[in-house]
């Protein structure tokens, strides 16, 4: 029997076996909010003669808890990975052989419209194989559940970090990243949690940030990660279109009998930088305007909040910091030396094209602007040397 992932989770979410036991929980000016609160509710509801409406959504606990399946419930887009399909079979069959040797699926407690429901918070693929192995005829009338606590951040950090799922792939995690940046965790924080650097952050940032078919083709294996967000950062500020490189660079790759790019598959452009001679000079010359302006930042604040920073109690959305006349001279002066520098740069890579047009024929006159676009471009940036 093939599996429908789609309608096992649709069910989960409408929890149709819940039916009584919802339309009783939408009388109660309080639902259980913990799974010992649901708990005491269900014995609660038996004591007092409502056996049946609860025999088939039964909770208990014996240090462990056990729940009926149909308390279950799937969130939409929670999960930051697809459900892969033989991951899942591999579990129907472990219910249906030796389901002891299962780990407990985590669930939180939530209110769905006037409902307590229980959350799948790890455990997606083992509640696909559940819901199968039951409509292949096992009959589960409870399964051991530990309880969740945390806040969605802590549901974000379960998934990156639980030795009991799948590993995530490098879009998935990027994602991830990207949920917790926009509840307010640094990249800092976030790096120091996972055991990760900073760098990998940063990159895995410009992948989730980007169009869904560059995602898409990482996805299925198409493009290396590191390569797409190569290619993402080279073509920003730019007329390059990122997904057309990565296109022309598969077709490259195909053509030579490959069906990945690789960084060898991707068309280099001719890159020019500032000499480290400059760099270190301009740096030189701004870090006591720097240092003045890291004095008027106020503190990075010692707790992370899920959706926005605050320090000293007040919500910062903006920082503004002051220059004197002295820092702003400074700071023109050093921006002057770069763009002459680039200019220079400009003028010596027309006339090495000038000097390879003399020996081979016209240059490709668009190509050439676009470079000197490109280099000029102030969003392109330079960094310090190491």
């Amino acid at each position: 029997m093939s599996i429908n992932v789609q309608s096992i989770f649709e069910q989960s979410r409408k929890g149709v076996i819940l039916d009584c036991v919802a339309e009783k929980m939408r009388t109660m000016d309080k639902v259980p909010a913990t799974l010992r609160g649901l708990s005491d509710f269900v014995a609660k509801e038996r004591k007092a003669g409502n056996t049946v409406m609860f025999e088939d959504n039964d909770v208990g606990r014996n240090n462990v808890y056990a729940v009926s399946p149909s308390w279950l419930y799937v969130e939409e887009g929670f999960n930051l990975r697809p459900i892969n399909l033989e991951r899942a079979e591999m579990f129907k069959n472990a219910y249906l052989e030796r389901p002891q040797s299962i780990p407990p699926i985590r669930v939180k407690v939530v209110v769905v419209e006037g409902v307590t429901r229980l959350k799948i918070i790890d455990g997606h693929h083992r509640f696909v194989g559940l819901i199968s192995a039951i409509a292949e005829g096992a009959v589960f009338n409870k399964i051991i559940i530990e309880e969740f606590e945390g806040g969605k951040d802590e549901e974000i950090y379960n998934m990156i970090e639980s030795a009991n799922s799948l590993q995530l792939k490098m879009v998935e995690r990027a994602e991830g990243f990207l949920r917790l940046t926009g509840w307010g965790h640094t990249m800092e924080s976030i790096a120091k949690r996972l055991a990760i650097s900073v760098v990998t952050i940063r990159r895995s940032l410009v992948l989730a940030k980007a169009e869904n078919n560059i995602k898409q083709l990482v996805r299925n294996g198409k493009v290396a990660g590191d390569v797409a967000i190569d290619i993402l950062i080279d073509c920003q500020g730019t007329d390059r279109n990122p997904y057309t490189v990565l296109i022309a660079s598969l077709e490259k790759a195909e053509a030579a009998g490959k069906n990945k790019v690789t960084a060898k598959f991707v068309a280099s452009r001719k890159k020019t930088t500032l000499k480290p001679k400059v760099v270190r000079k301009t740096f030189d010359s701004l870090l006591p305007t720097l240092n003045q302006l890291r004095d008027q930042l106020p503190p990075i604040p010692e707790g992370e909040h899920e959706n926005r920073t605050e320090i000293g109690g007040i919500v910062l959305d903006e920082v503004i910091l002051r220059l004197t006349p002295d820092m702003a001279r400074q700071l023109m002066a050093a921006l002057s030396d770069v763009e002459a520098t680039k200019l220079a740069e400009v003028e010596e890579l027309k006339q090495q094209d000038t000097d390879v047009t003399d020996e081979n024929g016209p240059a490709d006159t668009n190509s050439l602007n676009n470079r000197a676009k490109s280099l000029l471009n102030p969003h392109r940036g330079w960094h310090s040397p190491a």
